[in-house]
């Protein structure tokens, strides 16, 4: 009995890893989505209050510039791939691909990306990113 409750207690660990996994991964695309469609609201509540991004032309973007980005001049469609998430307790990287095409065929480009999460009172808040274009080799 008494292994039994040791082998539960020390497989705790690897399911809330896994939990939280699963609430990164969805929490990236609820992130995509938000700011495909600029939608405040949901970008305040992802974005931690000290969010840093370091956009795709290298410039420097704190979560009020985020906020206050005007919407892509084309609509746009987004796909994110290539998702790993590695957790470190309360921190979390995740890393993939953004495939993000004009609906209009007019263009495609593929960007890179780095997203830091912070857990605090159990919530995820993105508190760094930064995107990088792919190039052709």
């Amino acid at each position: 009995m008494r292994e039994t409750l040791l082998l539960l207690f020390s497989l705790l660990p690897f399911a809330a890893h896994a939990d939280d996994t699963r609430t990164l991964l969805d929490l990236e695309q609820r992130w995509a989505a938000a700011a495909a469609a600029r939608d405040h609201a949901a970008l305040d509540a992802i974005l931690a209050d000290d969010f840093t991004d370091i956009s795709w032309q290298g410039k420097l973007r704190s979560k009020t510039d985020a906020l206050a980005a005007p919407a892509a001049p084309v609509r746009m469609r987004q796909t994110l791939s290539e998702l790993k998430v590695r957790v470190y307790g309360d921190t979390a990287v995740v890393t993939g691909l953004n495939m993000a095409a004009a609906v209009d065929g007019s263009f495609t480009t593929r960007i890179r990306f780095t997203d830091v999460f912070v857990k605090h009172a159990g919530t995820w808040r993105a508190v760094s990113a930064q995107e990088t274009p792919e190039r052709a080799p």
